[in-house]
């Protein structure tokens, strides 16, 4: 093995745009990752509100059903 060749001003140029371009993705996906999580959490947040609600209107209509014999 010879010895290492120096790098032309271009190829440097491309190392940096390599290393440049290697921390943008990982910024990328750590930024996916967060939306992901706050998705996964909105899910949850629906189901829950969802069940919430299906609880008021079961309520709702037992108050109903009470009012009505007290007529």
């Amino acid at each position: 093995m010879g010895p290492k060749k120096a790098l032309t001003a271009e190829e440097g140029n491309d190392y940096k745009s390599l290393d440049f371009l290697s921390e943008e993705i990982s910024i990328v996906k750590l930024q996916q990752k967060s939306i992901l999580d706050l998705v996964e959490e909105m899910k949850a947040l629906r189901n829950q509100n969802a069940k919430t609600s299906e609880q008021a209107k079961v309520i709702v209509i037992r108050n109903i059903k009470e009012m009505d014999k007290h007529k």
